[in-house]
């Protein structure tokens, strides 16, 4: 049943982009079939880059009673940084530890070749962050969604890869966390599986109807 009445905004990485795809079934484009869906979601972007799409949103009036936010939280050493093309954010530490896969693909090295000549800079910047910063910057994600939680129904947060340890993180209260993504539909995972949003199609359907259940009536995983 249809309900364009609830609007939906979604951002996040390529775990939750929309996408032209063989698959004749994938949750972002079926979500869109029930709810009014304004989704920011962008393939290889930083944690910063979906925050500065949250603004957006709140600029266009993309908020209220009736709209809920579903925000997917990337890996944190992405970096939003000046030189990088918006989909080639996720390079930022595989500039100084590259993926044995890399070696192997072609296309791939050749996405990171025009980015080499920042190697020094990256390897500088990752050599003085303190060691907990992948913890502050995903503590300062969720901290900034927080800050919002007022002008939305309801928010739920989805990490893509690792469990948010939340001892120190105190919610609003209309505000859920999920599993990872990867523990919600056992999935291994594969940065270079060539899969729309990195699940098979069976996977779709299901992670959709969970988004659906917790939607509409409040069903957690």
């Amino acid at each position: 049943m249809m309900n364009k009445s609830k609007r939906v905004v979604i951002f996040g990485d390529s775990w939750a982009q929309k996408n032209t795809t063989i698959y004749n079934f994938t949750w972002p484009e079926k979500l869109e079939n029930k709810y009014e869906v304004h989704n920011f979601a962008r393939d290889g972007t930083s944690l910063d880059w979906s925050l500065q799409q949250l603004g957006r949103a709140v600029k266009d009036n993309l908020f209220g009673e009736s709209t809920v936010m579903i925000f997917f939280l990337t890996d944190p050493w992405r970096q939003n940084w000046s030189f990088f093309e918006q989909n080639h954010q996720f390079l930022a530490k595989w500039l100084v530890e590259p993926p044995r896969f890399w070696l192997k693909d072609k296309e791939l090295k050749e996405t990171i070749s025009p980015y080499l000549r920042y190697k020094g800079f990256s390897r500088i910047f990752f050599r003085n962050v303190a060691p907990r910063y992948a913890m502050r910057e995903t503590t300062k994600t969720i901290g900034m969604i927080n800050l919002m939680a007022g002008m939305y129904e309801k928010i739920l947060i989805v990490p893509n890869f690792e469990k948010i340890d939340l001892r120190r993180i105190k919610l609003h209260d209309n505000i859920d966390v999920w599993d990872p993504m990867i523990d919600i539909l056992g999935k291994k995972l594969d940065y270079n599986d060539n899969q729309c949003n990195h699940l098979p199609e069976e996977h779709h359907k299901t992670f959709l109807l969970k988004l659906e259940s917790w939607i509409d009536n409040d069903v957690q995983v």
